[in-house]
């Protein structure tokens, strides 16, 4: 994936300073909107995760704002997990990718997206 700024809109070269420690992803997901009235998942990668949240990959002419709920979900977890709930923190356009920085509402967040990848 594309995608190379990172949830706080730095560029993923640049030096780490956050109080937990992000990994590098990348695992496809799938995004609900519980705002959108077509309820339909949209696909996405995970490119990058902390214990905090994670960045998403999505296409560009999704309509996300800042801090909307979204549920997301490992694509290979498909229905053995329940959604994850995110609040979107920031959003940053590249070419044709917009990378979204998102914060986990619960704390279990972190061990099902490990779990799934």
């Amino acid at each position: 994936m594309d995608c190379q700024i990172l949830a706080d809109g730095r560029d993923a070269r640049q030096q780490e300073r956050r109080r937990d420690a992000r990994r590098r992803a990348s695992l496809r997901a799938l995004v609900l909107d519980p705002a959108d009235a077509l309820d339909q998942p949209y696909p996405a990668w995970i490119v990058d995760q902390s214990k905090g949240g994670v960045c998403l990959c999505l296409n560009r002419s999704l309509v996300i704002d800042q801090g909307s709920i979204l549920l997301i979900q490992a694509a290979a977890a498909l229905g053995s997990f329940p959604w994850i709930e995110v609040e979107v923190r920031n959003r940053r356009l590249q070419y044709l990718q917009q990378a979204v920085g998102c914060r986990f509402i619960h704390g279990e967040g972190w061990e099902r997206v490990l779990s799934c990848g």
